[in-house]
This record gives C-alpha cells, structure tokens and sequence, in this order.
C-alpha cells in the first residue's frame, strides 16, 4: 500500500500538532516496514533547512515529494478548479492522511483521513477573540472532513465533540491518544538538573505551565490565583511560564505588571524538548488550568517526568489523567488558589501524585498511537 500522508508540520517547531505529526511519523517508519510512506511537502523559504529535517525520513520505504509552489496559488487552483490532484502530484497513492488539518483536499480517487484535535463547542466560541477564525474552521469542519473516509480524533470527550457539535457520523471516527516523546522521563542525577535549571534563570523553587496563552488557556486566572496564594501564604515560589512569544503572552505583560509580580513570574520564551524534561523535574507541581482542550498532551509529559500535576476538572482532562491528579473549577480563582496551597503544604500528597502519575503515563506510547493509525489506514484502503 502507498500510504501519502501531508508532512509540511514536521518542518516547524514540534509543540501541538507539529509534535504529533512528527512522533506518529517517526513511529510509523520504525513499525511499518512493508507499505511505502509517500510524504508531501511544499515551501518556498529555508529550504536548507527544511531539506536537513526530511533528509531524517530518508528511508528505502520513503517517497519524499517536495514542491515549491506559492500557497495562494495552489490553494486557488485546488479551491476553484479542484487541481492538481493531489493524488495525481504525489503518483497515485492508495490512502491519504491529513495529520493537522481540516481543509477540504483535491483527492480523487483514493480514501482521505483527517486527523481533528480540538473543537470549540457552542457555549465558548464568544470568548473567541479571532471570531472569523472560528467560523471559518467551524465552516470547514461542516465541508470538509465529513468527506473524509475516517476522522481520527485525540480523546473520546473530542469524538463527542464532533457527533453532538458537527453531526459526524460516528462509525466514521476513530479515537487514537496521544502520547509524550520517549525523552520525558524522571531525571535522576539532581545536580546536573539543578545546573539545567540554573542555566534558564531558575534557582527557587517553582510552579510550572507550558502551552500557549491563548484564551481557552486560562491564564489570567491562574495569575489571580497565584498571585492571591503568593500574598496570604508568603511563599517563594516562582511562577515559570513556557512559551514562545508569538503564542500570545505578550498580552500578558501588563496584567503581571498591573498585579505586582514581575519579580514573580519567569517567562522562558521558546525552550527545547530537553529543557521541558529538566523544567518538569524539578517544578513542585504542573498546573493545567484550560478551559478547553482537545486532549492535553502537556498532562501526560508530566505525568512521564513524575511532576505531580494539578489540573482543571474538564471532561477531557478527567478522561486522560483519571485519579493521577488533583482537580479544581477552571473558571474559580478561588478553587484554583485552594489546590495550589494544598499541593504546596502538603508534600506526601505531591508524592502520592507523583507516583500515580508515573503510573498512569505508561498507558500512553507513540507506539501504540502509531499501530493503531496504521489499522484505520489499513481499513481505509481495503475500502
């Protein structure tokens, strides 16, 4: 079988859906020797670049198809004339899989599969700022992937999503987890972790988010939060926050100044893989306060590294963490304030999480995600 799968996420910063599709390509190649892997990239830029990241995908079973044909051209073609196939650029193919995206692609003859990872129900879409952004994808979501032949989707609170939200057909979705990269684990040498986290400006002690700042990430509150417990239990904890600018916490800024902690909040900007381990280690607990998420793949690095973790009580959350954390009212500062005092008073508890986390991680491999992938590809193409 000729398995053509759009790998251009590869190319960019491996957080979100670029780490998903790396760590299932990565998996699938090392699993799967018997079907040839058709890969299709097109870009303009850094080409040196990018060609050093697919030359890593290489392999005998591997067709690397790269084009450089300007986006808005191709997406004019392929919205108004439904041309070129993509099926016909990549040299006929028997599946196609779409592993971030919901666009509506010019295949022709053989069967499409998408990859969803996260919808946004009706009762928040007004907190979207980017309006137009929502429904051009809520929009999409209605053209596009109900034409896919399967919709493989993170978690089962996200597959409800798309039956009750988008009517999809339910025979149609496969739900596939995600996992953490074989590099999250327990560090167990502490002075070179305290030298790592030296090195990051981080030497007290501290509470740790990693993600977006975006607004179903609830980070305003957790400020509130934080910052009441800084107040009322003097601690010195810091509050580290890790994410690239361009993920929305330059708006943050005034807010931590307006409140009085911009000696109390670390901002790290973009940091590696590696670094994330070491920063995981040595936090007192992860916090995850989101109002939404498809899956929550943060939860599940933490849990690997043995970070106790805190986390909202969202549907989502409840399914992939089950009782390997403790849970708080995403949109109550005050519940939030509540549980990051009992986790900082209270050591045997961050142990006891600890440990179920450790526990509870081992259920989750990109292994397992990959091999399961490769049935719904199998499936797809004996149809």
């Amino acid at each position: 079988m000729r398995i053509g799968i759009d790998a251009n996420l590869i190319l960019g910063v491996r957080r979100g859906g670029a780490q998903y599709a790396y760590n299932l390509l990565k998996n699938l190649l090392k699993l799967d020797k018997e079907n040839t892997y058709v890969l299709y990239y097109n870009f303009l830029r850094e080409r040196e670049k990018r060609n050093t990241i697919i030359s890593e995908f290489s392999l005998p079973n591997v067709e690397n198809r790269v084009f450089h044909i300007p986006n808005k051209i191709l997406n004019f073609l392929w919205n108004t004339f439904q041309f070129p196939s993509l099926d016909s650029m990549l040299k006929k193919i028997d599946v196609f899989h779409s592993p971030f995206g919901v666009e509506t692609l010019p295949l022709k003859k053989c069967p499409w599969i998408v990859t969803i990872h996260q919808i946004t129900p009706e009762k928040y879409r007004f907190l979207e700022h980017d309006r137009r952004g929502i429904e051009r994808i809520s929009n999409m979501l209605n053209e596009g992937p109900k034409k896919a032949s399967f919709v493989i989707t993170d978690s089962a609170y996200a597959k409800n999503c798309l039956i009750e939200e988008y009517q999809f057909q339910k025979e149609k979705i496969r739900v596939i987890p995600l996992a953490a990269g074989d590099i999250f684990h327990p560090v167990e040498d502490k002075l070179f972790l305290k030298q790592r986290l030296n090195s990051l400006r981080i030497k007290e002690k501290y509470i740790l988010y990693t993600g977006g700042a975006n607004w179903n990430k609830n980070l305003p509150r957790l400020l509130e939060a934080f910052g009441s417990v800084k107040l009322f239990l003097k601690i010195p904890h810091k509050l580290v926050l890790v994410g690239q600018q361009s993920w929305g916490y330059e708006k943050m800024l005034p807010k931590v100044h307006q409140m009085g902690l911009d000696n109390e909040i670390i901002f790290t900007g973009y940091v590696s893989d590696e670094d994330v381990v070491y920063l995981y280690n040595g936090a007192e607990f992860f916090i995850y306060p989101s109002l939404l998420e498809g899956f929550g793949i943060s939860a599940v690095e933490a849990m690997a590294c043995g970070c106790p973790l805190a986390a909202s009580n969202i549907p989502v959350f409840r399914e992939v963490v089950q009782d390997a954390g403790i849970f708080f009212n995403p949109e109550d500062v005050e519940d939030i304030s509540h549980v990051m005092t009992k986790l900082i008073e209270n050591s045997h508890l961050r142990q006891e999480f600890s440990a179920k986390g450790l526990q509870r991680s081992k259920f989750f491999s990109w292994e397992k995600t990959a091999r399961e992938t490769l049935y719904v590809y199998k499936e797809a193409g004996e149809r």
